[in-house]
């Protein structure tokens, strides 16, 4: 997980390419290809479809005097947090037992797309808000898939997610650890990953987390909008109605702080200053192809030559838009648009005809990459390998006219995974309209888990018995292995014990990871030798991290040893499924083991350990003391004083009262929280001492958590803060 301060590691070497990651990557986006070959045009095979080719793709262009707008003398400096991951695992389920998995990953070409856009994000950002603006960058390149499960028609990577993650990572307020790494109060927080993700906005420790979608040739794009969502999310936090422009100020937006008194007044107001829109740093050009495909005409040796059409990303994208005569193409005498058409791809493509007002959609075989098919309906037509006549009744489609004709992936499969690691390709031949010849609608799948249909077997899964779906846990169909395995987590019985074992043995690790879970719900006397096997020697990190909290559910204090060995895994998220099960084991013991982990450089690990640590054991209570001052993250330190204050070593609860002073204006605040939340008579002289705190925020909440001890609060105690100025504390006191 490397961390990348930009404007650090960003180095130009020419003025075409820029170094960043140790990549070289182009300083501009590449022009696209704006019109059609001759020989695109001039193909025999185009039949009617003769005229103008449509529009397909808009690309976003930067040019190079954008990227070097000269900064303003009082130019602000605006710390973004950016977080990339190149590849996404989501799972999505439906409820009724169909559950799918969702793969995304880049290659190089889309790591160095991305890269490349996060080099040009300062410069566009200049010359967005005239030179108002500094933008400096802080990229953690994440080596391991972003995971997440979300219910169907659902979107993931959202708000729980979000504070998960960037939970430990960024912290809401200043504290400026030994290493002298900028670790916030972030104005801005963006997520890059491939694929869907839930597009809107979360808030974590303060900071706006938006997410950008990565990749797919518009990444420019989404990442400044991205950054201009976080603006806006800090304009309407202090006040200013989400406005950005030169009679907004900067500084104070970029500050990262949270709202002032004047903000709390302006907003109270519903008043602010008026902004003017940012200007975009963008030129817009239009394209026949859509990112990330390809067309080209070969010749085959059946038919002669014929239209090619590939896409080349990791995730689905590309396509491209027909010719047409001017006016329209009529459908009025001949309605069926009919055309050759080969592939072996098991990724649908479709055909989509609009006349402006109306749209009509089909895909060429089942849509299965998504629960939702968008809609279109599905022709019956063999991915074989095989020439096969296609027709479409773009007329009973209610299409009169055809002004703009598209092929390319369905919707509902854009930007998600494929189905196989091949790119999708097809060919294509002697387009025409007919009067008659449409292709047969294929019937909605029916759940049938003897059919030799996938999409069958994975709808019948829900109603079938424990021994059927143990069966399938060895299905050709990946989705249906997994769905399988899933459904056995809660319907398992001691027959399906060995397919149990064999798919936890898999290489699968999602689909590990589940038969692990059903295995473990089984009573069976050598469960306990197969979970420790499954924990020393799994295949993948995943069964072994779960064979290590089905274990910790026992709490037998022996395992720890056992547990500890995955610390020395490569995989993070395995370290940091050993943190969590051992963080169930009870007993000095485990505790101390558990320690070990603070030694790891990833917060989410040391919060998960920090958490479970025992602040009235010698040892334990050491490292928290430590921690509790020295540690980087906001969280960990908040909660090494959590642990620190019930303990019965009274120098450890000297030290965790001691966190109520602070650096970070967070820390204070969720410390005194929760000294509310949990009332003690022992508080008060650490709550007496937050009223004098120099935030308002914190002096506000000390007011509150002292009505809660034991006895509310005595007048002598807030006779500090009688005439407090601020309003936060006014309306805490009841005045």
């Amino acid at each position: 997980m490397p961390l990348l301060p930009a404007l650090v590691f960003l180095t130009t070497l020419n003025p075409q390419t820029v170094q960043i990651a140790g990549r070289q990557v182009p300083a501009v986006p590449s022009p696209p290809a704006e019109t059609p070959s001759q020989e695109f045009t001039g193909w025999s095979g185009w039949g009617p479809l003769v005229g103008k080719t449509g529009v397909a793709g808009l690309y976003p262009i930067v040019s190079e005097a954008i990227l070097k707008t000269p900064l303003a003398v009082d130019a602000v400096d605006w710390h973004v947090k950016v977080a990339f991951f190149s590849k996404a695992d989501t799972i999505e389920s439906d409820g009724s037992g169909v559950s799918r998995s969702h793969r995304f990953f880049f290659f190089d070409p889309q790591v160095n797309e991305t890269l490349s856009a996060l080099a040009r994000l300062p410069g566009e950002v200049a010359a967005a808000t005239g030179g108002k603006v500094r933008l400096i960058v802080d990229t953690t390149m994440e080596d391991e898939p972003a995971r997440d499960t979300f219910a169907k028609n659902g979107r993931p990577f959202g708000p729980a997610w979000r504070e998960a993650y960037f939970g430990p990572r960024i912290n809401g307020g200043r504290y400026e650890a030994e290493d002298r790494v900028y670790r916030g109060p972030y104005p801005s927080v963006i997520l890059l990953l491939p694929g869907r993700a839930d597009y809107g906005m979360a808030e974590v420790n303060g900071s706006p987390v938006a997410m950008a979608p990565a990749g797919g040739g518009y990444t420019d794009v989404t990442l400044f909008q991205a950054w201009v969502a976080t603006a806006m999310a800090r304009s309407k936090a202090l006040g200013y109605g989400g406005r950005l422009g030169s009679e907004v100020p900067w500084k104070e937006l970029a500050s990262g702080d949270p709202p002032s008194t004047a903000d709390l007044e302006r907003i109270k107001a519903g008043v602010g200053t008026p902004g003017e829109p940012l200007a975009s740093p963008f030129q817009i050009q239009e394209s026949y192809l859509a990112p990330g495909g390809q067309v080209e005409i070969l010749t085959d040796t059946e038919r002669g030559p014929v239209l090619r059409l590939s896409e080349t990303g990791t995730i689905r994208t590309g396509g491209v838009a027909l010719p047409l005569p001017d006016g329209g193409l009529s459908t009025e005498s001949a309605g069926v648009l009919t055309f050759w058409f080969r592939s072996n791809s098991k990724d649908p493509l479709a055909v989509m005809a609009s006349d402006g007002e109306k749209s009509a959609a089909y895909s060429i075989g089942r849509d299965r990459m998504s629960a939702e098919n968008g809609g279109l309906a599905e022709l019956d037509v063999p991915t074989d390998g095989m020439w096969h006549k296609v027709g479409i009744d773009l007329k009973k489609g209610g299409l009169t006219k055809v002004t703009r004709l598209f092929i390319g992936p369905t919707p509902a499969s854009r930007n998600t995974t494929k189905v196989t690691l091949n790119n999708p390709v097809f060919d294509l031949d002697d387009f025409a309209l007919e009067a008659e010849g449409a292709t047969a609608i294929l019937p909605p799948p029916t759940a049938d888990v003897n059919s030799p249909d996938p999409e069958s077997r994975l709808l019948g899964i829900g109603a079938a018995d424990a021994a059927t779906i143990a069966r399938l846990l060895g299905d050709p169909d990946a989705n249906v292995r997994l769905s399988a395995a899933m459904q056995l987590e809660t319907k398992a019985e001691a027959a399906n014990a060995p397919a149990l074992l064999a798919a936890a043995n898999g290489i699968d690790p999602i689909v590990a990871r589940s038969a692990v879970r059903a295995y473990a719900r089984l009573d069976l006397p050598e469960k306990r030798g197969e979970l420790i096997k499954l924990l020393k020697f799994g295949v993948t990190g995943m069964a072994k991290s779960e064979a290590a909290m089905a274990l910790a559910q026992s709490k037998d204090p022996k395992l720890a040893g056992d547990i500890m060995i995955l610390l020395a895994n490569r995989s993070l998220e395995v370290r940091q499924g050993a943190a969590d099960a051992l963080a169930i084991l009870p007993g000095r013991e485990p505790g101390i083991i558990r320690t070990a982990f603070l030694r790891q450089e990833d917060p989410g690990i040391k919060l998960a350990v920090t958490k479970a640590t025992d602040g009235s054991e010698e040892t334990q209570a050491g490292k928290l003391r430590w921690s509790a001052v020295n540690e980087p993250s906001d969280l960990v330190r908040l909660w090494s004083a959590i642990r620190l204050i019930p303990s019965t070593i009274p120098q450890a609860r000297t030290d965790g009262y001691a966190v109520v002073r602070d650096e970070s204006l967070m820390v204070r605040t969720l410390l005194v929280e929760w000294m509310g939340a949990n009332p003690n008579e022992a508080h008060r002289p650490s709550l007496r001492l937050a009223l004098t705190d120099r935030s308002p925020i914190v002096r506000a909440a000390a007011v509150e958590a002292l009505k809660k001890q034991p006895g509310g609060a005595k007048d002598e105690e807030l006779k500090s803060v009688a005439n407090d100025p601020d309003a936060r504390v006014r309306a805490a006191l009841g005045t």
